[in-house]
């Protein structure tokens, strides 16, 4: 995880940015006007980041596809930028893809792309009056008035705008029988209000106890959360809402997802719940599933899920039923954060500013370059992966990378794919799915694996076989135990395999002789270790595969004729029959025009395949059951090579025979899946720097090459590792944002 600050002025470049900066010195700005050297607060949202100076210039950065930093492009920003035409602001507020700023006026000024319209530059929302206050949530925004009346927008399935219904509305209604509102909060479906007297009021979603009334029952009307009489300070997100009393307590109720409330049992508290341990507390900050608090003196605390660093400290944990928390569930300070003077948090990252003004710094999960400090989780071009030089197969999956030396040795990296493991190298208990590339096997003959799975043929012929890309643990797991590789009983000489895409499915694999079977693992099979199968199937008409490319949905296979056949995911009563049932009745689908494939890739019923003639082919999803039709693939030739990634799973690569690498298509949520230094897909193949590629891989947001000369390149977002970089995408600690030298950009 990575932190960052903001520093209106330049800093060294070798100053150490793990520990906060102390110092700051004026910095020239490209723009004429340079920036103010006091920042007044800043606003965080789910992907992007805005702060305030005292002079109400509103700077933003990170995620941009949805005009959520006021630019016209959809590029992400890393560093704070200034790029909206405002009237001088005096307070900004950001949610999930928008930005809401109230000006000197009181007049409030919206852009992005909120749950009633689209706005690329900021559009004047029409109130009932002055506004004095702004909050934005996931899907709905707030505004409190100068007379004490409160006004809500945006989506209202479950009441949260506080109008009665449960209607949308466009524009900002009024929150019946209010009238002494001083602060407002804004959680995914729920609404919290402090009033001029102290007292809490909420409604809106309340299954979680969001409500703090003691119940689970929804609320489309004004309920006191209980006991709260002498608040100064409330803050909500997702689905928990946490407040600092006069007293200098602090009280919090909803979820207690991953410890957001500091319970270490109940998963749910339906009444504010005092947090043990702090006092003197002066605000609060909330997000998904992180809690902080803020002393008078300055200092901050926090406690909950620190995995990406949202407690600007190392975090281990344990999942175990009932749900409990080592290092998470206490208050800790974040050391070396001193002096702060506002602070906001939101998903997984937090900001503060502090020094009087003079410095901002961001902790925690680092995508779209959250952080602000000039970096982000995302690699755009190739980099190569320090200490490998002698790969000779390669595997990308979900998350991780795993290389056979020549020597034998397996060499995996990122998230799960070499087991898990501590700091401290002892087997069984994850902190974070990141890991430098780690031996986890020697003396492999062949290297084999797909999406989560991934296998490697000993010198006796055996499969040993390993889970990788575990993206999310169930909460019944307890993660003391040995995760390592392991043979499979009843799987041996396998010469290719590919993985489904959930941890259970089925997986695929072709045993020499070219007979094609499914490997069915056991309920929570997937995280013994070896992995426990309970079924190992052959695929009747089947018999004669040279390669495999396939997910839980679909899978396409190679005949030692080049023609390519797929079949959907089999009938529900053949996917439970019981071990040694027979083979596996499929239809296969013969593609037509295909009779010369040498390589394919497939993912999610849309693939490409290789011919021996150096064209290469590829066709859209297709419905199940319905016969893929292959198209040639214009701009690109001699290919030896194929992949295909992204969630959206419409990224593709090829290898041509001279080693130059190709990529193209598009791809869901700004994955950097195109090797080509921009974060714009383009739509024809487009050559990369990469000129002596052997193999190209990729996964739903990274991709690896192996070159002639045995090294290992990888490109994407490495919030896991999975690229293999050296530099961590998040903040432990926190970091201070970069704002020497911004950059002013008004929109037209």
């Amino acid at each position: 995880m990575l932190t960052m600050v903001i520093v209106i002025a330049g800093c060294p470049k070798d100053r150490d940015i793990s520990k906060p900066a102390t110092t700051v010195s004026s910095a020239k700005s490209s723009s004429k006007k340079k920036p103010s050297t006091r920042i007044v607060q800043v606003a965080v949202g789910s992907r992007h980041a805005c702060l305030l100076d005292a002079r109400g210039a509103v700077y933003c950065w990170g995620y941009n596809s949805h005009r959520a930093l006021g630019m016209s492009d959809p590029i992400q920003r890393t560093a704070p930028t200034s790029a909206v035409k405002l009237p001088t602001a005096k307070r900004v507020a950001a949610g999930g893809h928008y930005t809401c700023a109230l000006t000197g006026k009181s007049e409030l000024h919206c852009w992005g792309t909120p749950p009633v319209g689209v706005a690329h530059a900021p559009k004047k929302i029409v109130t009932a009056g002055p506004v004095a206050d702004i909050e934005v949530g996931s899907n709905h925004l707030c505004a409190v008035l100068t007379d004490g009346r409160a006004q809500c927008w945006g989506n209202n399935e479950h009441g949260q705008l506080g109008d009665g219904s449960n209607d949308q509305a466009k524009a900002p209604v009024l929150v019946r029988g209010l009238n002494d509102a001083v602060e407002i909060a804004a959680g995914a479906k729920h609404t919290c209000i402090r009033r001029a007297t102290g007292a809490i009021v909420c409604l809106g979603r309340n299954d979680q106890g969001q409500i703090g009334d003691g119940t689970k029952d929804d609320h489309a009307t004004l309920t006191a959360a209980s006991g709260i009489t002498n608040a100064v300070a409330l803050a909500s997100d997702r689905n928990h809402t946490c407040a600092a009393l006069k007293d200098g307590q602090v009280l919090c109720w909803g979820q207690n997802f991953r410890g957001a409330v500091a319970q270490r049992r109940d998963f749910v508290s339906t009444t504010p719940t005092a947090i043990a341990g702090i006092g003197n507390m002066v605000d609060v900050a909330v997000g998904r599933a992180h809690s902080c608090a803020r002393r008078k003196s300055g200092s901050v605390l926090c406690w909950g899920d620190g995995g990406d660093g949202e407690l600007g400290r190392p975090f281990s944990m344990k999942l175990k039923h009932p749900f409990t928390i080592s290092g998470g569930a206490s208050p800790a300070a974040i050391e070396g954060l001193e002096g702060v003077e506002q602070m906001d948090a939101t998903d997984s990252y937090s900001c503060a500013v502090s020094g009087g003004g003079r410095t901002a710094h961001c902790w925690g999960k680092a995508d779209y370059g959250t952080l602000g400090n000039g970096t982000s989780a995302h690699i755009l071009q190739p980099r190569e992966v320090n200490g490998l030089k002698d790969a000779s197969e390669m595997v990308v999956g979900m998350g991780f990378t795993c290389v056979r030396q020549s020597n034998g040795e397996v060499i995996c990296w990122g998230q799960g794919g070499g087991g898990i493991r501590t700091n401290s190298g002892r087997k069984g208990t994850r902190i974070r799915d990141r890991y430098p590339p780690t031996r986890v096997a020697s003396s492999a003959s062949a290297l084999f694996g797909g999406r989560k799975i991934i296998a490697h043929r000993a010198a006796n012929k055996e499969t040993w076989l390993w889970l990788g890309g575990l993206i999310s643990a169930p909460d019944w797991l307890d993660q003391n135990r040995e995760w390592e590789p392991g043979p499979i009983t009843g799987l041996a000489d396998v010469i290719d395999m590919d993985g489904g895409g959930n941890n259970e499915g089925y997986h695929w694999a072709v045993v020499r002789g070219g007979q094609l079977v499914s490997i069915r693992f056991a309920k929570g099979g997937f995280l013994d270790a070896p992995p426990r199968v309970a079924e190992i199937r052959k695929v009747s008409g089947f018999n004669d595969v040279a390669k495999v490319s396939g997910t839980h949905t679909r899978v396409c296979a190679v005949r030692d004729s080049g023609k390519v056949a797929c079949f959907d995911r089999p009938p529900q009563a053949d996917f439970n029959d019981p071990v040694n049932a027979g083979p596996m009745t499929v239809s296969g689908m013969e593609l037509e025009g295909i009779d010369d494939a040498i390589a394919i890739a497939q993912w999610d019923r849309t693939g490409c395949v290789a011919h021996k003639s150096g064209k290469l082919s590829c066709w859209p999803k297709t419905p199940r059951g319905t016969v893929p039709k292959a198209r040639v693939v214009n701009g690109v030739s001699e290919v030896v090579d194929v992949a295909i990634g992204g969630f959206s799973p419409s990224t593709r690569c090829a290898v041509q025979r001279s080693g130059t690498l190709w990529c193209w298509g598009r791809t869901m949520y700004d994955q950097p899946l195109f090797a080509t230094g921009k974060t714009t897909a383009p739509a024809n193949p487009t050559r990369t720097s990469v000129d002596d590629a052997l193999r190209v891989g990729l996964s739903s947001s990274h991709g690896c090459v192996l070159r002639r000369n045995g090294r290992v390149s990888c490109w994407g977002r490495n919030n896991s590792d999975a690229v293999g970089a050296s530099d961590p995408p998040n903040a432990w600690v926190p970091v201070q944002v970069n704002v020497a030298g911004i950059s002013r950009r008004h929109v037209p």
